[in-house]
């Protein structure tokens, strides 16, 4: 029965899985959120709905390896202010005009904060956790895809109570409560390894000193040697000569 025992590891730093886990979990969501209304509202064929979908995981395509780039280089804490606006802006365009050009410039918006946010929020909970908890705590960030399912279930509910208008609206204002949390917790958060230099093996205007060992050589001479200040010592001749 012990094998099944469910045990909470320490050292997680939950504010940062908090906010990992609330922003993951709506990226995802946006995956699909507009999948049962784009066809009631745009009226557009198969292929033109493609366009409109393929927004979002297009840019991140691309940018995605720019953007783990650029967080290997300035730190995750830096460009932790980036996705939150970009977010945002997405989430406005979409309200502004039910159209295709509105509709995919919007996708293509979320899927740059996309290309950041997942970089970015994988890196600061593999850099800030011990190793042996790592795991865990991405276990806890990759649960959020979640969102992907529930997406198209979301959508459709808010778009049959309100139409579009409550649909982006919700949107807008999930986005941001996210971009005012991130603003609240970023003093708190763990601090970012990224930016330390390197520790030198010998700092400077310190000196190292010799292992005791290496110092106190015991040789042949050293045990004839008196063992006090008041004793004699025998010069080469065999004459004793008062220390």
């Amino acid at each position: 029965m012990a094998l099944f025992r469910l045990r909470i590891p320490s050292g997680f730093h939950y504010g940062l899985l908090a906010l990992a886990w609330a922003t993951l979990f709506f990226e995802t969501l946006l995956y699909t959120v507009i999948i049962p209304i784009t066809p009631e509202v745009l009226h557009l064929t198969p292929f033109y709905q493609g366009v409109v979908y393929i927004g979002h995981p297009l840019t991140s395509l691309i940018l995605t390896p720019f953007s783990g780039w650029l967080i290997d280089h300035i730190g995750w804490r830096t460009m932790l202010w980036f996705p939150y606006p970009v977010l945002l802006t997405g989430s406005i365009v979409f309200a502004i005009k039910n159209s295709l050009p509105c509709y995919f410039v919007a996708r293509a918006l979320h899927g740059i904060s996309s290309a950041v946010v997942w970089p970015l929020m994988l890196t600061a909970i593999a850099k800030t956790h011990p190793k042996a908890i790592v795991a865990s705590a991405l276990g806890v960030a990759y649960s959020s895809d979640v969102g992907t399912v529930i997406g198209p279930v979301v959508g459709g509910v808010l778009f049959a109570l309100g139409g579009t208008r409550c649909v982006f609206l919700t949107i807008i204002v999930i986005s941001s409560l996210l971009l005012i949390c991130a603003f609240v917790l970023h003093p708190f958060l763990p601090a970012d390894e990224t930016q330390k230099p390197p520790q030198q093996e010998h700092d400077s205007g310190t000196t190292t000193e010799a292992p005791s060992s290496a110092l106190n050589v015991v040789t042949p001479a050293s045990l004839d040697a008196p063992a006090s200040s008041g004793a004699s010592t025998a010069d080469t001749s065999g004459h004793a000569v008062p220390s």
